[in-house]
């Protein structure tokens, strides 16, 4: 029976550690927001996500690993309600290593108002003519609904 290698502790609290990073810079830039942030753990065992707002004071942050069945691995908390985005955009894009999914208030309204969101800045040059929308306003709950479909 072969063996599987399973990553190394380091590695994982290296994906935790810039995944805490990660949320914590876009909720310095973006400010009021909710949602979550999730990247892929070493040797695409499953992912882990980081929610942006703590549940309760005095609780442990929400950060949790699942599998690509949406199986608790570990961590605190359960897998969000919109983990799906997550398994799918990692299963059809393997150079795909994080995601976000969020409600910051100003995208909320932008994506109501049915406009491209124009880029303004040399940082979102790499998105051309506009920043891709998904385009159904639905939950992503299950794997036959391909968020990669814009």
């Amino acid at each position: 029976m072969k063996k599987t290698r399973q990553p190394s502790r380091g590695a994982i609290k290296r994906a935790e550690e810039e995944l805490k990073i990660g949320a914590k810079i876009l909720e310095w830039e973006i400010g009021d927001l909710w949602g979550h942030v999730g990247t892929r753990l070493p040797d695409d065992e499953g992912i882990a996500v980081q929610m942006f707002r703590r549940p309760e004071d005095g609780k442990k942050d929400w950060l949790v690993h699942f599998d690509y069945q949406l199986n608790k691995l570990g961590g605190v908390g359960t897998a969000p309600r919109e983990a799906t985005i997550y398994t799918e955009i990692f299963k059809a894009r393997p150079d795909v290593h994080a995601a976000v999914h969020s409600h910051a208030p100003m995208c909320v309204a932008l994506s109501l108002a049915d406009k491209t969101v124009s880029c303004v800045h040399m940082q979102s040059g790499r998105f051309g003519k506009g920043v891709p929308i998904y385009p159904d306003p639905i939950y992503i709950l299950d794997d036959g609904i391909n968020p990669m479909r814009f």
